[in-house]
């Protein structure tokens, strides 16, 4: 009997946390698909998901363009990335919470690249206590949608002069929670930390399926993706707001690294699999079905016309 629940005891403490991680470890992207000659420009490149993803293509041959907030740490990570020795690295500053500064990045952009064949919108908050962006937006809904709404839009003339271009947005499944209240998206009595990045995340996947439709007569193609769960530091408003987590942090080592995390937005970024699949969701490298939310036509044409006049695309 002792020996059953020593077993037991084990099996709970050792083999179980290792199933649990290898469970989580997820897909590998297995192409090797070469990308000498190809830009790409990766939105917080300098860290997380964005670095490691830089990382792959770098190593592919691509020259990437680290768009960040952060230009001091844009260029150290662009110094270890060309340690690599392939490919080659660039830093241009980007705040996503800054329409202006949105423009001025692709303003700059277009005096020094003539064509763009990747576009990863990859960074993001979450759990952000209640602020407005410099235009006024609430946080979450600022830096994850509108802003690379408006980035996307402007690097359209870029994206159409390459033979196969793509943006890849790196999303999230709890879009499933997320809802599109036009009315109170931004009022503060109505935020809520984790229902503003759901929104958010729904917007970005209303946003993708919208933009695939209206680009069907061009070669550009859009992918949503869910890398899974992920540790990155895009927890720490979490951390800093239940100091308690911090306590039980180390259930985090079962989650996927930002190695493992990146991914599927690899492979819809380079697979000749993912080439005309336009519009499409993913997860674990390969295709997946989208949830009701994200298949509502009339409230994605809504969202896409409400957020031209916010971001100034229309007046």
């Amino acid at each position: 009997m002792m020996l059953l629940t020593i077993l037991a005891v084990v099996a709970i403490i050792i083999i179980l946390p290792l199933s649990i991680r290898y469970y989580m470890k997820g897909a590998t992207c297995t192409s090797p698909v070469k990308l000498e000659g190809k830009t790409v420009i990766i939105t917080g490149g300098n860290c997380g998901i964005g670095f490691e993803t830089a990382r792959n293509l770098l190593l592919r041959g691509a020259r990437v363009i680290l768009a960040c907030r952060d230009l001091n740490k844009a260029k150290s990570a662009a110094e270890q990335l060309s340690e690599l020795g392939s490919g080659v690295v660039l830093v241009e500053k980007l705040d996503l919470s800054s329409f202006d500064s949105i423009r001025t990045f692709c303003k700059n952009i277009k005096q020094h690249i003539t064509s763009l064949d990747i576009l990863i919108n990859n960074a993001g908050v979450y759990f952000h206590p209640y602020a407005e962006t410099e235009d006024g937006l609430e946080m979450h809904m600022g830096v994850n949608y509108f802003g690379p709404f408006l980035l996307t839009h402007l690097l359209l003339e870029l994206l159409k002069k390459s033979d196969s271009p793509r943006v890849v947005f790196v999303g999230s499944v709890i879009y499933k929670c997320g809802k599109i209240d036009f009315d109170n998206m931004n009022k503060p009595e109505f935020f809520h930390q984790h229902g503003a990045y759901c929104d958010s995340k729904l917007a970005c996947a209303l946003f993708c399926r919208e933009f695939s439709n209206r680009m069907s007569d061009t070669n550009i193609n859009i992918y949503y993706v869910h890398p899974g769960i992920v540790n990155t530091n895009i927890s720490r408003n979490i951390l800093n707001s239940f100091p308690l987590i911090q306590k039980v942090s180390a259930f985090k080592s079962l989650f996927k690294n930002c190695q493992e995390g990146c991914q599927t937005v690899v492979y819809c970024s380079v697979s000749e699999e993912t080439k005309d699949q336009s519009g499409c969701y993913y997860s674990e490298c390969q295709r997946d079905e989208w949830a009701n939310q994200a298949l509502d036509k009339q409230l994605a044409i809504k969202l896409w016309n409400f957020s031209e006049k916010v971001t100034g695309l229309i007046e």
